[in-house]
Formats: C-alpha cells, sequence, structure tokens
C-alpha cells in the first residue's frame, strides 16, 4: 500500500494538550481542538512531589538507555542521578484513563530523543505505559475513549518512520506503522514498514 503525504507532514503541527496544572516548575498548559495534538508545545513541568512519585517508575527505563549511550553495563548512582535531573517531564491527559507524564530524556538534545516514554497514574503511583524513542507523540483526534498516539523516528524530510499505538485490552500496542521516503514534486511517499504492519491514512490535513 502507498500513498502521498505533505513533505512537511506530520513536524508541522503544534497544538496544547490537556494537562492538570503544575505548581513549583513551569506551569504545563491545555486546551481542546478537533486537530491532531503534538505534546512539544506544551511547556514541560509538574510539581516536585510528582517527578519524586515517578523516580522509581522512571529509573530502570532510563538506568537501561544512560548504559547504552554511555557504554557502561552498570552506571553508578551519581551518574544515574544527574541523568534523572536531565530528563522533562509533561503532564496530559490520556482520555478515559486519566493524567499521564510524557518523560523525556534527551542529553544530547537530538532530533531523536534517546528515551520518550509515558507514564500512568493509577493508585498513588506511576506504571510504564509506553517505551519509545524518537519524536512525538501526536495525540490523534478520532473519538476513542483512549487515544491513539503516533510516534516518529526521523532522519531528515521524507526519511521518518512512523508508529500509531492503540490502547488495546489493557495496553498500548504498536498496530499501523507508516515508512516515508522521497517521492515526486516535494512530496513524501508513504510505504509499508520492514516490520509489514498496516499503514494509516495522514491524519493531518495539508
Amino acid at each position: 500500500m502507498t500513498h502521498v503525504r505533505s513533505a512537511t507532514g506530520f513536524l508541522s503541527v503544534l497544538f496544547f494538550a490537556a494537562a492538570f496544572s503544575a505548581q513549583t516548575q513551569t506551569q504545563g498548559a491545555g486546551a481542546a481542538s478537533s486537530g491532531p495534538a503534538n505534546l512539544d508545545s506544551v511547556k514541560p513541568g509538574i510539581p516536585d512531589s510528582e517527578v519524586a512519585l515517578l523516580r522509581p517508575a522512571v529509573l530502570p527505563s532510563l538506568r537501561k538507555h544512560v548504559g547504552i549511550v554511555n557504554d557502561e553495563e552498570n552506571p553508578e548512582a551519581a551518574e544515574m542521578e544527574s541523568e534523572f535531573r536531565k530528563c522533562m517531564f509533561t503532564p496530559f491527559k490520556l482520555g478515559v484513563l486519566g493524567p499521564a507524564v510524557l518523560v523525556v530524556w534527551n542529553p544530547l538534545n537530538n532530533a531523536n530523543a534517546e528515551m520518550r516514554n509515558i507514564y500512568l497514574r493509577k493508585n498513588g503511583a506511576y506504571h510504564l505505559l509506553i517505551e519509545a524513542e524518537g519524536f512525538g507523540p501526536e495525540i490523534l483526534p478520532e473519538p476513542r475513549p483512549v487515544p491513539d498516539l503516533v510516534f516518529g523516528w526521523g532522519e531528515g524530510v521524507c526519511h521518518a518512520t512512523y508508529s500509531r499505538y492503540r490502547y488495546q485490552n489493557g495496553h498500548y500496542k504498536t498496530d499501523a506503522c507508516d515508512q516515508e521516503t522521497e517521492g515526486k514534486d516535494a512530496d513524501c511517499t508513504i510505504t509499508s514498514c520492514a516490520n509489514k504492519l498496516p499503514t494509516f491514512p495522514n491524519p493531518f490535513p495539508d
């Protein structure tokens, strides 16, 4: 299956996602819209109490990524504390699931973040919901109780992969994937990814 998407594609859409109030750090902002929501347009920041609550849930995944980036089998506690402080925390709402936090660790400020995880607050604790890398997520506007999310990994215009995550049976799973390559007339051609998942329609207006 092949279709065409504008070269600006996912990267051109900015929006404010619904967020709970941040008190001790920069406040997040919220709004409603029928268009896709890009969390990059929401100012990061949650209360220190929420950061402390997130710590035990974030550290296992962060430790793995720090080890890979720094080529260390077991990063020391002091190093992990330093890297944890580099994380950005963006609160938003995941439909009927309620408050969630996007945690980004991107020490080199690359276009593709080393860690871009989503944690859900439930029963007074945070739990890892999605473990991802790259950029995103975009929150798709379909009227679903729990919204679809799109994460991407890019290597320049018309060289990107977009994975759609759908909430099913209590978990987010990748159910569709678009591989973006150069097409004609400055458009990007979308084909199936190597994982053979189906493609999904462009949710963004030109």
